[in-house]
């Protein structure tokens, strides 16, 4: 039961051996299959470990979940050992029938076991009858240690797909790449498989086209370094409070340390180009080893990263789904996919006791700290889709005018219709007999082509992200017009329950004394909620006005003071307090007073929602106007004491669909639209806006001018 049953195919119960002569410290594993898919064949398993004496042979190796591994966690070499059940060695019973055990400790005499599988078996008999052969041996291998297992009467026969799946796991038994481990190779000899004979390694560390080696340690301090192809560093250092927006300044992460290394490919022949891998072995191997594994105390934690299991536990495509443009992609946004990754990531038992085990041993259960310990894996994510980006936008020559898409589409199928018909008038010119001096003209024009082609995918996934934002904005008008729709019988509803609520205080007087003070402060407490709803409901309803969608001069300040008086409650509520410093006879403009107010409502619900972690003592807005004469603008300018925007995020966060908003598990809530709206109705204006990521109170900090003689941009101008 415990061989057979508990270990799932042949393929295992060989890595369960390997595992074994990791924890004997052996550098060196030798796997040998002869004629493995008969009934005559083989395997051979040869390590050069530290042997057994008759001791470790009686007392740990024959003995099944003994605590030796709990007691003493390490080997003689430091290597943590692996496994906690101690059953890793009834992988023989796994894979054959028979099987004799030659083990040796350094200049002493070896032992040989020979045991017969079948004997458990049978139906009669005492299980602590069942004997096996035991012998000594002479001193061989020069006197060096080390322990081979010979395996015949095999109970599985070995396919070619058997010794390809073996290999591959093999060869993420200990991470890819990885140089700390190179005091432990394994080789395969196989007679079936000539092709997988020889060291288990990989080659494709050097054709990566960035590298990136982050570091979490144990009092939460992040260190990123990113490191590109031509070998240029590029280093990212912060505290685990600076590093995500919804967490705390004194945060700190409930695993760590923890050291993570991933390698991105460009899945691409040009990235290849003066090395010795083709794009058939490059996409070979990302269809193989693709996503990001977790290797504690150096191996394996499975299913993650595994083909067969949740090889995509960080949800990076569903990222790239949400994202679907090209790192020249004009809304910006670019993420990069599962399959142009390999990643491991080191953990060890004993420093991160609060990744703990499932019960059924298929995988990690998501805590708290598993949550952190994926967060920490996004940001390095992150910071390597920044930086490619910025790469390649600096390396990209900038237009001399911005287009529209559509205006970009139209110039595309232009050249498209141009280059077809010089082919046409090329291909005319040849004549019947093809020359090949004369095909020159033909392959520069399929080099135009090519151009083309590639232009027209860039702009077709910009317009298709262009789509998206459309798309999120008929949702926002949707839900404003079932506001319009719905909101009146909302606010007639409140109202009669707070009429009821004032019959219902009458009664409460003729309550007795005992009971009356308990209920009128129910009552009381059901009548402020009420009212906190009919404001909200109201203010909801005087957004959209009619009168708020037509086009007069505005008083700006007295916007400000409406808008803080309406919202004095939900703010007050969160502890927040907000103060004004309004310019006095500041000019009217001509705007959409609703224009305005999406400007300062988007403001201030950024503003809360930075807060979230600001003490409630410290919890700050300012409110500013001012006017300037020489420049004949209103300016407007925005403070809070909340968190503050991060450097790397300044330049995104008008961007449409970027958000810094997160829930629990690090995934994105916001919808990314509202600072785009805000820009949007800046620009209309022929205005602008200044935002600091740290401004006066210590959080963001946003500036906006409008020129107060321009009127709003209507869309037929």
């Amino acid at each position: 039961m415990l061989g057979r049953e508990s270990i799932s195919s042949p393929i295992v119960g060989v890595l369960e051996l390997v595992k074994n002569a990791y924890d004997a410290d052996a550098t060196q594993v030798t796997i040998t299959f002869r004629q493995a898919s008969r009934e005559n064949g083989f395997i051979v398993i040869e390590d050069d470990g530290e042997g057994m004496d008759i001791e470790a042979l009686r007392n740990h190796w024959m003995v099944i979940s003994t605590d030796n591994k709990l007691l003493s966690p390490r080997t003689s070499k430091g290597r943590y050992k692996v496994g906690e059940k101690g059953i890793g060695r009834l992988g023989m019973d796994r894979l054959s029938r028979q099987a004799i055990l030659v083990t040796h400790r350094r200049n002493a005499n070896g032992l040989m076991l020979t045991i017969d599988w079948t004997r458990y078996e049978q139906d009669a008999g005492q299980l602590h009858k069942i004997s096996h052969p035991l012998s000594s041996i002479s001193l061989v291998r020069n006197g060096e240690s080390g322990t081979t297992l010979y395996l015949t009467n095999l109970r599985d026969p070995w396919t070619p797909q058997d010794y390809r799946a073996l290999y591959a796991d093999l060869s993420l038994l200990v991470p890819p790449f990885e140089r700390k481990l190179i005091d432990f190779s394994i080789t395969l000899d196989c007679d079936e498989a000539p092709n997988l004979t020889g060291p288990v390694a990989n080659p494709m560390a050097v054709v990566a086209e960035y590298v990136l080696e982050s570091t979490l340690s144990i009092e939460g301090f992040i260190h990123h370094t990113l490191t590109h192809r031509s070998g240029e560093p590029i280093e990212d250092s912060r505290a685990w409070g600076e590093a995500f927006s919804d967490a705390s300044m004194e945060s700190r992460p409930s695993c760590g340390p923890l050291r993570f290394v991933l390698y991105y490919y460009l899945r691409d022949a040009p990235s290849l180009k003066d090395t010795n891998v083709t794009l058939a072995k490059l996409i070979e191997f990302l269809n193989r080893f693709q996503g990001v594994r977790i290797y504690r105390d150096n191996f394996r934690v499975k299913p993650y990263g595994d083909p067969d299991g949740d090889k995509d536990w960080l949800g990076l495509n569903a990222r790239r789904v949400r994202h679907p443009g090209g790192v020249g992609s004009r809304f910006g946004g670019w993420v990069l996919a599962e399959n142009q990754v390999v990643g491991s990531l080191f953990i060890t038992r004993r420093d991160n006791p609060a990744l703990q085990d499932q019960t059924n041993r298929e995988g990690l259960v998501e805590n708290t700290a598993y949550r952190d310990m994926r967060n920490f894996l996004l940001h390095g994510v992150q910071f390597l889709e920044r930086e490619r980006q910025t790469r390649h936008q600096r390396s990209k020559p900038k237009p001399d005018s911005p287009v529209s898409v559509p205006e970009a589409l139209a110039a595309s199928q232009q050249q498209l219709s141009e280059v077809a018909v010089e082919l046409r008038e090329a291909s005319d010119r040849i004549g019947p007999l093809f020359q090949p001096a004369e095909a020159t003209p033909l392959l520069k024009l399929a080099e135009r082509i090519d151009a083309v082609v590639a232009t027209q995918l860039e702009v077709s996934l910009a317009y298709a992200e262009e789509q998206t934002e459309r798309q999120l904005m008929i949702g926002l008008a949707t839900l404003g017009i079932a506001m319009t729709a719905f909101g009146h019988e909302t606010v007639r509803a409140v109202t009669s329950i707070l009429n009821r609520a004032d019959l219902l205080s009458d009664a409460v007087r003729l309550l007795p004394e005992d009971l009356r003070a308990k209920a009128q402060g129910n009552l009381q407490a059901l009548m402020e909620a009420t009212e906190r709803v009919q404001a909200w409901g109201q203010f909801a309803l005087d957004r959209v006005r009619r009168d708020k969608r037509t086009q007069y001069n505005v008083d700006i300040n007295l916007t400000i003071q409406t808008i803080k008086d309406t919202l004095h409650g939900p703010l007050t509520e969160r502890s927040i307090h907000v103060g004004t410093d309004l310019t006095p006879e500041l000019p009217l403009i001509r705007a959409f007073e609703m224009d305005v107010e999406a400007i300062l409502i988007n403001f201030l619900t950024n503003a809360i929602e930075a807060m979230r972690h600001t003490p409630p003592e410290a919890r700050r807005i300012e409110i500013s106007t001012s006017y300037d004469k020489s420049l004949c603008e209103v300016g407007l300018r925005f403070c809070d004491s909340g968190r503050g925007i991060r450097p790397e995020d300044i330049g995104k966060v008008f961007d449409p669909l970027f958000s810094t908003k997160t829930d629990a598990t690090g995934r994105p809530i916001g919808t990314g639209l509202g600072l785009t709206i805000v820009k949007n109705v800046i620009d209309s204006y022929n205005g602008r806006i200044e935002v600091e990521g740290h401004g006066k109170l210590g959080g963001a900090e946003f500036q906006v001018f409008f020129p107060h003689r321009y009127r709003r941009r209507s869309q037929n101008d």
